[in-house]
């Protein structure tokens, strides 16, 4: 039994990244549900509540951005159980909060624990234990947060209904609690056991279709990078396309009812785009494993480009529902592609330590998205105006992209 366990250690250390990608992923899905009780409890306008919550995107970037380095210092389980632990008591401290002083540091120790952990964390120790199908178990884990957003948005909203905003933050501290304990068991890699990575070595059988990936070019180290302007191009590439993709994806059902479409009609439209980009993220893990970065990376930015230029150009109830399927696949971009990018595009001696920055860079993006989308709909009364601007951004961006993949052609061939 133990060393059936242990040969099989790879696909539990996926299962237990799902789970807490679940509870993570779930808490940020479904925030919403706590914003009328608490700000009804504290006696604050809602606007008030928002801007106690501004804090924690900061945090959240700055905790994403060292999460390489914290990584490589402290090795991945001390961080992720510090990073729980923060969360946990993130959430006590919102159950005890008496103002909304108190309400705003408990989100800064969440977005502490939350950017330190979340979406870069799981990719780490994904790539640690997977050689093979590295794609496929990031997509499925990715899938979580959907999955956890669905979930604990019935599980709180009931517990709010019934006992009260205060007990349901403290129930979300006991999953938090739940999910530390189940970490215990986790080992930081495989080595540690005496394995290797799933499918370490394999190759594809057409080694003509073998994707670029990274794992067999080293790049530049991290100090190296700073002085190179391919990490610069990326940096403007993920804050530009992240900025104009949360300018959509945060404002779906108000921007089809300022189009003239039903509250119900809106809200059925926003179930079926968080369906689908569920499914997507899982497919665009599958075709990463069969055709490479670029190739998917292509696909995506096509797809947020038209699925923008849909929700830009038409009110048509069908052709809107085709705008925010197309859409759903193109935000991927955000979250997603961007690890699937890093080693691709930097090599693997500094993924890990891009790979943070980057996801913090989209955490960060969203301070600038909320604002452009809001002002934009005071002025005009629609949203899309915005995104038509943003499309157009978007295949910009798309160039740029396909700049950085020259480029690295070229410096793999001479490497």
């Amino acid at each position: 039994m133990v060393r059936s366990i242990k040969k099989h250690y790879h696909w539990l250390v996926a299962l237990l990244v799902f789970l807490e990608m679940i509870i993570y992923g779930g808490l940020i899905n479904s925030a919403s549900v706590f914003i009328l009780p608490i700000s009804n409890a504290l006696q604050v306008p809602t606007a008030q509540y928002s801007v106690a919550t501004m804090p924690y995107t900061v945090v959240c970037f700055l905790g994403t951005s060292f999460s390489g380095y914290l990584f490589a210092r402290f090795g991945y389980k001390k961080v992720a159980l510090v990073s729980i632990a923060l969360v946990a008591g993130s959430l006590v401290m919102t159950a005890t909060a008496t103002n909304i002083y108190s309400f705003a540091l408990s989100k800064v120790l969440f977005g502490l624990g939350y950017g330190a952990c979340f979406t870069a964390g799981s990719v780490k120790i994904i790539k640690d234990w997977f050689w093979k199908h590295q794609g496929l178990v990031l997509g499925a884990v990715s899938m979580a947060t959907g999955l956890g957003g669905s979930l604990m948005t019935l599980l709180l909203s009931r517990l709010i209904s019934t006992a009260g905003w205060r007990s349901a933050n403290w129930v979300a501290a006991g999953l938090m609690g739940c999910i530390g304990l189940l970490y215990l068991l986790l080992k930081d890699r495989p080595e540690h056991l005496g394995l290797r990575p799933y499918g370490f070595g394999s190759l594809p059988k057409n080694s003509k279709k073998a994707p670029a990936d990274g794992r067999d070019w080293p790049g530049y180290p991290m100090k190296e990078q700073w002085k190179r302007p391919t990490f610069y191009i990326m940096c403007v590439c993920v804050l530009a396309s992240c900025i104009c993709l949360y300018t959509t994806s945060s404002f779906v059902v108000p921007h089809f009812i300022s189009i003239g479409l039903s509250n119900a009609t809106a809200s059925s439209y926003q179930a079926i785009y968080m369906l689908t980009l569920a499914v997507a993220k899982l497919a665009i893990g599958l075709l990463y494993d069969r055709f490479g970065a670029k190739p998917v990376m292509l696909g995506c930015m096509a797809c947020a480009v038209a699925g923008q230029a849909f929700l830009g150009w038409f009110t048509d109830p069908v052709l809107s529902l085709v705008g925010i399927l197309l859409f759903a696949v193109g935000l991927c971009m955000t979250s997603i592609m961007i690890p699937l990018l890093t080693a691709p595009l930097f090599g693997y001696r500094a993924s890990l330590s891009v790979n943070g920055i980057f996801l913090g860079l989209s955490s960060f993006s969203a301070l600038f998205s909320n604002l452009i989308s809001s002002v934009c709909f005071d002025a005009t009364g629609l949203y899309t105006p915005v995104y038509r601007v943003t499309a157009i951004i978007n295949v910009g961006v798309t160039v740029l992209y396909l700049v950085l993949f020259g480029i690295t052609k070229k410096e793999r061939t001479k490497t």
